[in-house]
């Protein structure tokens, strides 16, 4: 039987700040509609923080952190901490300029190096990874390259999807006017290329090669996503958007930069939310995916996550079944091509008995760690993360790359 080879690309949460609430949200999504479509199509799940990281947002912290904090030990840092200093950062009154930033930008090109305080936060990552039990990274396999910038110019330039400003110092611009929509800056007067470099950079090598590219991203960024999803159909390729939520704090859902997550880490969350790891782990996705997954007024509450414990702890105990869950997976992703992680989560939920409860649990939301492989990122090597997990009871494949990157210190 045929299975379509299905991309999941979305965008990575950069490495300069602690795992919030909304952060876990995205996380958990993209576990379970990377774990669930695989029961029914080979799945590709690119996530890549090196592609990122000569992103403005990034290189300007790090050029503040030496600026700054020059000398400091992130060796054995709190993630806290280094959350702190990225609203620091974010609260100087002017940006830094170009040209101490380009330093950064081709370092990370050419050495695919990342800064101490990005390779103790993904260490510190990893740790997070196993709590949640979510798929980790470990040594194994590659993925093409990003475009160089120039070469994407180039390329967008030919298909009448970009204006090139370079020749006279001026701006470049992502054109789709004739899509009614409006011009996009790519690349500022003095070299600074925008994240959509970074997204159009890595996935239009690569997208067009598979029967479905899926975008995965948070609501903030749907105009910024739109305009992907129509170049990429420009390259050949399939694509649906699928936008995550960010989850409110005290009734307020805001960017990680301007606070508001302290007391709201993970390990502040797992102890507050008591049961054992697994009952912790399925909750996690429940309480998150169901609740705000399509968008919430309410706020994320401890309380609230105890009692979605308890919930979840519930259905652990409950008789184990033997139904195969692929027939219902199916069902769910007819007309996308993939299997939504909210329209999951609410049927999962629902009191519908077709539903195979118990073997979607086991497969999908609260899989056996024993499936999962873990590697922290060593300072002093090159390595690239790849994660293939397993066969699973229904006899299908479940080929996921969890993590793909690169870098150097």
């Amino acid at each position: 039987m045929h299975r379509d080879r299905i991309l999941v690309a979305q965008i990575t949460i950069s490495p300069t700040k602690p795992l919030t609430p909304t952060h876990l949200n995205y996380l958990l999504s993209i576990d379970v509609l990377c774990r669930a479509t695989a029961a029914i199509a080979d799945v590709t799940c690119v996530y890549d923080h090196l592609a990122f990281a000569d992103g403005h947002q990034t290189v300007a912290f790090w050029e503040y952190l030496d600026r700054v904090w020059a000398g400091a030990d992130f060796g054995n840092a709190e993630e806290r901490w280094i959350g702190e200093l990225y609203m620091c950062h974010h609260a100087e009154p002017t940006p830094a300029p170009a040209v101490r930033l380009r330093p950064y930008i081709e370092r990370v090109r050419s050495e695919r190096w990342m800064h101490p305080s990005a390779l103790r936060v993904l260490e510190i990552w990893q740790s997070h990874y196993q709590t949640l039990n979510i798929a980790g990274p470990h040594t194994a396999g590659s993925m093409p390259p990003r475009l160089p910038d120039s070469v994407l110019i180039d390329q967008l330039v030919t298909r009448d999807l970009c204006i090139d400003g370079r020749p006279l110092a001026a701006q470049v611009y992502l054109d789709l006017t004739a899509q009614g929509i409006p011009l996009r800056t790519l690349v500022s007067p003095d070299g600074q290329a925008n994240y959509l470099m970074c997204v159009l950079g890595q996935l239009i090598p690569i997208a067009s090669e598979y029967d479905l590219t899926v975008l995965m991203y948070d609501r903030a960024m749907r105009d910024g996503y739109i305009m992907v999803e129509r170049v990429l159909r420009e390259f050949g390729a399939r694509t649906v958007r699928v936008e995550v939520s960010r989850v409110p704090i005290d009734g307020v859902a805001v960017s990680s930069r301007h606070g508001g997550w302290e007391g709201y880490l993970l390990p502040e969350v797992r102890s507050a939310a008591d049961g054992d790891d697994a009952a912790f782990q399925l909750a996690s996705r429940l309480y998150l995916i169901a609740v705000f997954g399509r968008g919430s007024r309410s706020s994320f509450m401890f309380g609230e996550l105890r009692r979605w414990v308890a919930r979840a702890q519930r259905l652990l105990d409950a008789p184990a079944a033997d139904s195969d869950p692929v027939d219902f997976l199916r069902g769910l992703a007819k007309g996308t091509g993939y299997v939504d992680p909210y329209r999951l989560t609410s049927r999962l939920l629902s009191k519908d008995r077709r539903v195979p409860v118990r073997t979607l649990i086991e497969s999908v939301y609260c899989p056996s760690p024993a499936s999962t492989s873990w590697a922290s990122p060593q300072p002093d090597k090159t390595c690239s993360f790849q994660v293939d997990v397993g066969e699973r009871g229904s006899g299908q494949s479940w080929a996921l790359t969890r993590c793909v990157t690169s870098m150097t210190a």
